[in-house]
């Protein structure tokens, strides 16, 4: 009998606009795009919901859209999780694998060593969202990657706890309960919008991904293929165009058109080139120098990108990143953006664009849909190991099947 392609869906709640996609997955494990939906976000700020009614009523038509244009009905969906809550937490967890003579580790050894990485002090109002193990340690033996089928009498892992906020877990999940569907897979922001954008040589050899969006700029480094580190703050491009309003005295919509129409990061101080822009209340137009905008814009930026640095320096990550920093999120398709950022931080700098999907990919080809991309990516990886296992015996399964396993309990 011929297997039918499974659905997958991702809902992504952002500050600005509300994405959600429907693709198919196919026998060989390649998505198909088959329903998109967007609809403008009212009441989140910085990752945060202020507004319930308004968020449900954003899903409610980015779901009804995605759904019209697959003609299928859905009933869950993956979503991601991003804001200021987010923090990492550095743990080591240790586990006998046998008394006296040593056993073989299993996958039930890795999954109980990782379980014990897990036993930290983690605040009253967070819960942890994942775990990451970054290496493992046999019987003393440093810079192992997968410990299964290994002879030990100890098993050690050096894991990334990572955490967020219950409050905003829990307004995700009762607006998508509002919406009449069920959450099945909560996957962190940055790390959705990495798996879309990031090549395997640049997590590998070291690299950032910084994702700006309207309301936060998130970053995350990978080195040996691991995620090593995240940071977001609340300050991105919502923040440029409020400089731009209060600098030009303008409306926020205002100051967000003529962001988007004549923003650049790369003004000649010779531009004598002038703007028209609407008078407010019946008032006259008036004009502005073109330089005088990309002056705000400039500011803004280096503000947002020595956020960064600091925070990459105090890791001491800055001088490990080898192939660079990624650029992605609306944000950073501001014009002149990757010579701009280069020269700050004096490393390569791309624009990462989301993986290609099949089908009607071109609807979400734009670093504003890493995130959204990425979620259904990651949902497609749990998907998949649960497909392989049901057709494994259970000692055959990976160091993924146990990770898979453990945050399917969390939700």
């Amino acid at each position: 009998m011929k297997q039918e392609p499974l659905l997958l869906s991702a809902l992504d709640v952002a500050s600005s606009k509300t994405a959600m996609l429907i693709c198919e997955r196919n026998i060989d494990g390649s998505l198909t795009l088959i329903g998109f939906g967007e609809a403008r976000t009212d009441g989140v700020e910085r990752g945060n919901i202020t507004n319930l009614e308004k968020v449900v009523k954003s899903i409610q038509k980015a779901v009804r859209d995605a759904e019209t244009m697959a003609n299928v009905r859905i009933d869950s969906v993956s979503t991601s999780v991003s804001g200021e809550h987010i923090r990492c937490i550095q743990s080591r967890g240790v586990h006998p694998v046998a008394s006296g003579e040593k056993g073989e580790i299993t996958r039930e050894d890795v999954e109980k060593v990782i379980e014990a990485a897990q036993a930290v002090a983690v605040p009253s109002d967070s819960e942890i969202v994942d775990c990451i193990a970054q290496s493992f340690v046999v019987d003393g033996q440093e810079g192992i990657k997968d410990p299964i089928g290994m002879t030990a009498v100890r098993l050690e892992v050096d894991a990334t706890v990572i955490t967020a906020g219950k409050t905003q877990l829990e307004n995700i999940r009762h607006s998508v309960a509002r919406s009449e569907l069920s959450v099945s897979d909560t996957f962190v922001g940055i790390e959705a919008s990495s798996v879309a954008t990031l090549t395997p040589e640049e997590r590998d050899m070291g690299v950032a991904v910084v994702d700006i969006g309207a309301g936060l700029t998130q970053t995350a480094v990978f080195l040996g293929g691991k995620m090593k580190f995240i940071h977001i703050f609340g300050y991105a491009g919502n923040s440029v165009t409020k400089d731009i309003a209060a600098g030009c005295v303008l409306p926020f919509e205002q100051a967000e058109k003529l962001k988007l129409e004549h923003g650049d990061l790369l003004i000649p101080p010779d531009n004598q080139e002038n703007i028209d822009i609407p008078g407010i209340a019946g008032r006259e137009p008036r004009k502005i120098k073109k330089l005088f905008l990309g002056e705000i814009i400039e500011a803004r930026f280096e503000e947002i990108f020595s956020f960064v640095k600091e925070a990459l320096e105090k890791q001491n990550l800055y001088n490990k990143l080898i192939t660079g920093i990624v650029l992605t999120g609306g944000s950073s398709q501001m014009p002149g953006i990757v010579p701009f950022a280069e020269r700050f931080f004096g490393l390569p700098v791309r624009i990462g664009f989301p993986a290609r999907l099949g089908g009607m990919s071109n609807l979400v080809n734009a670093p504003a849909y890493s995130s959204s991309v990425g979620t259904v990516l990651l949902s497609s990886s749990f998907a998949g190991e649960k497909q392989s296992a049901s057709g494994k015996g259970e000692g055959e399964r990976g160091l993924l099947g146990v990770l898979t396993k453990w945050l399917k309990k969390k939700f």
